[in-house]
């Protein structure tokens, strides 16, 4: 019996170390509306063989007020989020720049070293002109971002190895290498890797302990993709968002940055051969396609979100002071989306 008590006390400081404190928590509140209607997302996502939705959260204003974790699924998994590591990296480009590090209008060449570069005589205008503002709403120029990861030397030699087809500012054309190469700007202006520069600045305020990022072979962070948090945590860099860098009623990050970061910069459709009045009519009251600000998408309610494959998502939702964040693995973003949108968003 003796045994058998110590085992448990030893079990439940344990439990106790791994459960996140009130403190560290957001609060909970009752919900205003029924949210067994929020049930249908995952009735959606299921619907499709193979997908699966493994958490739902829904923040309104303030206190999460539902929350659902698929079995096989719980609030202590850290979960992949693909490229909803670029909303993160998109915050440490926004410190950077309150801190007088970095300007949106710095052009790029200046933060690399010559032997990552092409050739003096080889480099373009396209080249000497492109700005960290074209690489944050997705124009580089750059034809693709499709570079051999697994066994280049040098992530960034690789990418400024690409043809700039487009100039820079005038097409958007997703490319996760645009993050990788903000990645190393930002190292190089503050000395730390973005993960560790965001500790005191974003992770530790957030309450956000468990924060694991991929890294390049130069020792960088992917900043595209390859982060690794809970749930909650997506739950909470959303609301950060919603609330314009203030948490706890103290400001973090410039409300500034996110009336740039959380706009149309760019119209993700300018790839297409039509013109912007046709697209205007293509895309009207589709939430999906509504532009690209500083890696975050936007839609037409005045909010934005964080979008990574698979069915990473936090949708910030001004109109309705709320936030929804999944976590899943999905073929399709657009089917959980809408789900979301429909199921939720419409009923707040």
């Amino acid at each position: 019996m003796r045994k058998f008590l110590s085992l448990s006390a030893a079990a439940a400081i344990l439990l106790a170390a791994c459960t996140p404190t009130p403190s560290d928590s957001l609060p909970r509140g009752a919900s205003p509306v029924d949210t067994a209607e929020f049930d249908k997302v995952f009735d959606d996502v299921c619907a499709v063989p193979g997908d699966s939705l493994h958490s739902l959260i829904v923040v309104k204003d303030g206190k999460v007020i539902y929350e659902r974790y698929a079995p096989g699924h719980g609030p202590e998994e850290a979960h992949v989020m693909n490229s909803v590591s670029k909303s993160f990296l998109s915050c440490a480009v926004g410190f950077a720049v309150q801190e007088g590090l970095l300007s949106v209008q710095d052009k790029v060449i200046q933060f690399f070293n010559e032997d990552e570069l092409p050739p003096a005589a080889e480099r373009s205008e396209r080249l000497l002109g492109l700005t960290v503002h074209d690489l944050l709403m997705m124009s580089s120029g750059f034809e693709h971002g499709s570079i051999d990861r697994q066994h280049s030397a040098n992530w960034a030699k690789d990418t400024f190895a690409i043809p700039q087809t487009w100039d820079p500012g005038t097409r958007f054309n997703y490319n996760s290498m645009n993050s990788y190469l903000l990645s190393v700007i930002v190292s190089r202006v503050t000395g730390e890797k973005v993960n560790d520069y965001l500790e005191p600045r974003l992770f530790t305020p957030l309450a956000i302990a468990s924060h694991e990022w991929q890294e390049s072979p130069q020792g960088y962070n992917a900043g595209g993709w390859g982060m690794y948090i809970t749930a909650e945590s997506l739950a909470k860099i959303s609301l950060f968002v919603l609330q314009k860098g203030v948490w706890n009623g103290k400001r973090l990050l410039d409300e500034a940055w996110f009336d740039e970061a959380c706009r149309a910069q760019i119209m993700e459709y300018a790839g297409e051969d039509i013109t912007p009045e046709e697209a205007a009519v293509k895309y009207a009251g589709d939430q999906w396609n509504m532009g690209y600000g500083y890696q975050f998408w936007m839609d037409d309610c005045g909010g934005c979100r964080l979008d990574g494959a698979r069915g990473q998502f936090g949708i910030v939702m001004p109109d309705k002071n709320a936030v929804i964040a999944t976590t899943a693995d999905v073929r399709n973003n657009k089917i959980l989306f809408y789900s979301a949108w429909e199921h939720i968003h419409d009923l707040l």
